[in-house]
């Protein structure tokens, strides 16, 4: 008797959302003109919005009833989405406790070797502060040895000169 024409739930989506945003820019656009005082409020009356199921196949009595109604208060219920089932669940869970742990006992083992390496830095960094206040000291007697040194030579000169006249 009839055909049944068929339209997606996209298509409708999409018209319904195109409509709301008309009717959002008009109402702006009332606000903005009762705020600037160009136009008097006008008592509305909001339509309580109507529930409609989405479902799987969209026939063209569905559709022109749909225009028949305020297509501005529908609400679309999306199709329903399959629960996941627990032992999918419980293997991705698994597997991530896999990786987790793998994961831990790299890190873990990482951290031990820095704390070696970082133990032996800080040993050899006493032994060479050690040499340093060693050559350090050294440093101090060769200096004061030249000193004298120099002191021993100048003394000398001096008796030399003075035995020599």
């Amino acid at each position: 008797m009839g055909r049944k024409h068929f339209i997606s739930i996209h298509t409708l989506s999409h018209i319904l959302y195109s409509e709301e945003e008309d009717e959002e820019t008009i109402e702006w656009e009332q606000e903005q003109l009762r705020r600037g005082g160009h136009k008097t409020p006008e008592p509305s009356a909001k339509e309580k919005e109507v529930y409609i199921p989405a479902p799987s196949n969209v026939s063209f009595l569905f559709v022109s009833m749909m225009h028949q109604i305020n297509l501005n208060n529908c609400i679309i219920v999306p199709p329903v989405t399959p629960v996941p089932i627990l032992s999918s669940a419980i293997a991705r869970l698994s597997e991530q406790l896999t990786h987790l742990t793998t994961s831990h006992a790299k890190n873990s083992a990482a951290l031990t070797t820095l704390g070696q390496e970082r133990i032996e830095i800080d040993d050899r960094e006493k032994e060479l502060r050690e040499m340093v206040e060693k050559a350090e000291v050294k440093r101090a007697w060769f200096q004061s040895f030249s000193e004298w040194v120099e002191g021993v030579a100048g003394f000398l000169d001096e008796k030399a000169s003075i035995g020599a006249l």
